[in-house]
């Protein structure tokens, strides 16, 4: 055979090979799920239990070494960098709470006084006008007006900050009453509620009646143990103590929120929500953002290696399931990502049993007050000038002139504390560039405080415990763990991307949650604004950047 005959013959060959006629199947609709407090450490901790949803997703092209890459670890601002590509600092989203910049009162993180509660216009309103970037959905939107975008929740911030501001349908729960929506003041709230309505009249029982939660799963009940916290005896077992004992709607509302009810009526509604818009089957693409709030519940209140958080693993996992073997029934391209707003650890008590004696409950008043103290000496005030928590704090009491030097003061002696591991000022915070191509988890932490502050929104002053340090006061059975920190296991999250005929691909270098939006763009042909902080990444040869 000739030369000439050879060549023609490998490049027919290359022509029809598998990676040459890899192409890019454009999704039909795309699911960003978040699962609230899941760590890393929880994920690594469960992955080979996973059957079901989860156990699908863990097939995928998974990153075990994602990362919220800012300080903030609490919801608000994590869940505000999964769609938008942006960190904090450029999505305005600091913290859950913070300072409104024309009143300078805190403010919740999604109050926005434009609309009305779908249930109860005298409610407290929510919406997307806090929020200071786009998300994937709207630049979805902006390319093709006839994709539907559709988010849902337990909690309002979480679906409305993955939302973003030009959404078809925004849902979360409200306890006691079922699933509401935002509005613009005036509008029908029977047509904004149209969509959940008659899950909601499902779900009425639900409030008035005594909850159950036992061991469904065998290897949780080997779980159980009881401990002392905070000098108050606390067993960790199901039901949990007092658990489906009352029938005061208050406690029960309390109880369903914080099992694994809250993700299986999460997962329910968005399953409905497909079928009330179509998901999939319009003209062009869509997107449904999907956020399970559970882990998070039962984390804050029973820890996270105990039996209640082994039930809770089980039981997402099979919600998830559910969830898409309904899509599944689309028999449409479709593409899933999940990740996380922040981490989480397990409660102190429990740690040190396992060998972590540097765990601690630090009282934030206490060392406060110890701060307050040396900072009236220091500059001669009679007053203390520091108000709010160790972590986040506000100079107070002083003429404008002097701010800056108290709060320069203020952060030198903080960071002199033994239970801090550093301290800084908004203003240092802000004048502070971030290196830019260095890994998420080689930032410094000055770093990783200035991607969490935005000018006008941010305390004077930002602090950071030492590790594994936790804040919050232990009362058991209510809280007795917490996040918010700038260490790895609080900012340390999965990333796992999964389509039909994806190659498992398990990959172990650092990546951020700000990739997530640049990814699924390419995935769609979209562009992302020139000034989002995340990447897309080249999931595979289907899927390239």
């Amino acid at each position: 055979m000739s030369r000439s005959a050879l060549a023609a013959l490998s490049l027919l060959a290359l022509s029809i090979s598998p990676l040459a006629r890899a192409e890019a199947v454009r999704p039909k609709l795309i699911i960003a799920l978040s699962v609230d407090q899941f760590s890393a450490n929880l994920y690594d901790d469960w992955r080979s239990q996973y059957v079901s949803g989860l156990g699908r997703l863990s097939q995928g092209v998974i990153y075990t070494s994602g990362y919220q890459t800012h300080a903030s670890t609490e919801t608000c601002p994590g869940h505000s960098t999964l769609l938008t590509g942006k960190h904090p600092n450029k999505t305005g989203i600091v913290a859950n709470a913070y300072r409104d910049e024309v009143t300078g009162k805190p403010v919740y993180c999604v109050n926005d006084p434009s609309t009305v509660l779908a249930h109860d216009p005298k409610a407290p309103s929510v919406g997307p006008g806090r929020l200071l970037a786009t998300t994937l959905g709207d630049w979805l939107k902006s390319a093709s007006p006839e994709s539907r975008v559709v988010a849902v929740s337990a909690k309002d911030r979480a679906a409305i900050t993955m939302a973003g501001h030009r959404a078809d349908g925004v849902f979360w729960l409200v306890e006691g009453k079922g699933f509401s929506t935002f509005m613009a003041p005036g509008a029908d709230p029977g047509k904004a509620l149209a969509p959940v309505a008659a899950y909601n009249a499902e779900l009425a029982p639900v409030w008035t009646r005594r909850p159950k939660w036992t061991y469904l799963h065998g290897d949780c009940k080997a779980r159980a143990a009881s401990w002392t916290v905070n000098g108050k005896a606390f067993d960790s077992r199901l039901p949990p103590t007092g658990w489906g004992e009352s029938d005061d709607p208050v406690v029960i509302k309390s109880q369903v929120a914080a099992s694994p009810m809250a993700d299986e009526m999460t997962g329910e509604a968005a399953r409905r929500l497909i079928r009330a818009y179509g998901l999939g089957k319009g003209p062009a693409p869509d997107l449904l953002a999907v956020s399970f709030s559970a882990t998070d519940f039962v984390g804050h209140r029973y820890g996270t290696r105990g039996p209640e958080m082994c039930e809770q693993m089980h039981r997402l996992d099979e919600t998830i399931g559910r969830l898409l073997a309904d899509v599944d029934r689309l028999k449409v391209p479709y593409m899933v990502v999940l990740s996380a707003d922040h981490g989480g650890s397990d409660f102190t008590e429990r740690l040190q049993a396992e060998g972590f004696p540097m765990a601690k409950r630090v009282v934030s008043a206490t060392v406060m007050a110890r701060v307050n103290a040396a900072l009236m000496t220091e500059l001669g005030l009679k007053i203390a000038p520091l108000s709010g928590s160790v972590e986040e704090s506000e100079v107070v009491g002083v003429p404008d002139a002097d701010k800056d030097r108290v709060a320069d003061a203020a952060a030198r002696i903080l960071s002199a504390q033994p239970e801090i591991a550093g301290a800084f000022t908004q203003k240092d915070l802000l004048a502070s560039p971030v290196r830019q191509g260095i890994p998420p988890d080689e930032l410094t932490l000055k770093e990783r405080f200035s991607l969490s502050t935005y000018a006008g929104r941010s305390p004077d002053v930002l602090a950071a415990v030492r590790p594994q340090s936790t804040l919050s006061p232990p009362m058991p059975g209510v809280l007795v763990s917490s996040h918010g920190s700038p260490w790895d296991y609080d900012r340390r999250v999965p990333m796992l991307f999964w389509w039909p005929g994806v190659k498992a691909d398990a990959r172990f270098l650092p990546v951020e949650t700000v990739d997530i939006a640049p990814t699924l763009a390419a995935a769609w042909g979209l562009e992302p604004p020139e000034d989002v902080d995340g990447r897309c990444l080249a999931l595979a040869v289907e899927r390239p950047c």
